[in-house]
């Protein structure tokens, strides 16, 4: 690349990054980057967060899209630097970030409330309850053995001895949007198979159908508290 003007030789390492050359994709990493986390400072300073943000741009601009579409630095012409187009995707990658992370925390609020209120207004969710307590409790503990050892481990960590998400996210060196969305997607995986079971054991009907997923709800999060505090239970 030498001899080139500096915009010449930005789009010869875009250019050489999507065709996947290494020795361009080891450049593209030392010179761009690796400024990641001065790009986002504004946004979030700690490190966990611009490895994050770093590992998205990654993914968005050096891999192939799912769909078949080229990877997101294929979008780079040659008009303006390199380092400006970098700049503007960490940013945006990084605004998303945070967005994800509060839409998670909402959804999280949102549904430990709905799930109080139904506990506490519907009779029909207390009758629920006490009929099906056995076999909720054995659906709810295969759910938990058919996990990660990740999931499982972060979800005692966070149920029953009360991690932080900032402590787990300096545990597994990544920002804690990364482990919020983590424990999100293991618990809806355990309510879905919890529920799975129950009706596949059961045979409900629709209608109690209905008061036993609203009762998983309502009871899954102090069922974890309990079950994953003994660490033996869960397989």
């Amino acid at each position: 690349m030498a001899g080139l003007s500096p915009s010449e030789r930005d789009l010869d390492l875009a250019v050489a990054c999507l065709q996947g050359n290494r020795e361009a994709l080891a450049v593209f990493e030392r010179e761009h980057l690796d400024a990641v986390g001065a790009f986002v400072a504004h946004i979030d300073r700690t490190p966990a967060f611009a490895d994050e943000v770093r590992q998205t741009l990654r993914v968005a601009l050096l891999a192939p899209g799912r769909d078949g579409h080229e990877p997101g630095i294929a979008a780079y012409r040659g008009r303006g630097t390199l380092g400006g187009f970098v700049r503007v995707a960490a940013v945006r990658a990084a605004l998303n970030l945070k967005r994800q992370a509060r839409r998670t925390s909402a959804r999280e609020d949102a549904t430990r409330a709905t799930a109080a209120t139904v506990v506490a207004l519907s009779p029909e969710l207390a009758c629920a309850r006490e009929q099906y307590r056995d076999a909720f409790g054995e659906a709810l503990r295969a759910a938990v053995s058919e996990l990660s050892a990740r999931d499982r481990t972060l979800l005692r960590l966070y149920h029953a001895e009360g991690v932080a998400l900032e402590a787990l996210g300096a545990l597994y060196r990544v920002h804690l949007s990364t482990v919020s969305r983590w424990l999100t997607c293991a618990r809806e995986r355990i309510a879905e198979t919890t529920l799975r079971r129950l009706s596949d054991e059961l045979r409900l009907a629709p209608s109690d159908a209905e008061s036993v997923a609203a009762m998983v709800m309502s009871q899954l999060d102090i069922s974890l508290v309990r079950l994953l505090g003994d660490s033996n239970r869960v397989g």
